[in-house]
């Protein structure tokens, strides 16, 4: 195998990312324990290999903007905390099985303006991994995805 770390870094979590380059990830299940034991030799401990997949970035219409869904008032500051789009996007998952969210979610337009024209729902955009479910959703003639208990039309 002629593999080797393309790029180092870290994430905003504290974790190291690497890189692999001239390599498949079939062929690393193979190298796994290898590759594992050298990193627990340089003090690395918790180690994870995970498949980075092909991701799309998908649209959402008519998404509720209040932040618990229906019949509530909304601010455009409740989207502003860092972990704003946490449940939003856990919610899509558990409600889509198949569908991963890789990114945040944002949404098209300014929130203030959305506010100011007394809208309760916006378009959204969510970067997803691209499985085999979601070819399967949006290759329908009316692709929709469960957001909040209610289908919503989605294009990629």
């Amino acid at each position: 195998m002629d593999a080797y770390f393309a790029k180092a870094g870290r994430n905003k979590w504290g974790d190291v990312e690497l890189t692999l380059a001239r390599t498949k990830a079939e062929d690393l299940i193979t190298a796994g324990q290898v590759m594992t034991d050298a990193l627990h030799s340089l003090g690395m401990k918790d180690i994870t290999f995970v498949r980075d997949t092909k991701k799309v970035k998908i649209y959402m219409a008519m998404v509720p903007v209040m932040k618990g869904g229906y019949g509530q008032e909304w601010n455009p500051k409740d989207w502003q905390e860092e972990n704003s789009f946490d449940r939003l996007a856990a919610d899509m998952e558990r409600s889509n099985p198949g569908l991963y969210v890789c990114g945040r979610p944002s949404w098209v337009g300014k929130l203030h303006k959305i506010k100011s024209r007394g809208q309760s729902t916006a378009g959204l955009t969510i970067l997803v991994e691209e499985t085999n479910e979601l070819k399967r959703i949006m290759a329908a003639n009316d692709p929709k995805i469960l957001i909040r208990g209610r289908q919503r039309f989605g294009r990629v």
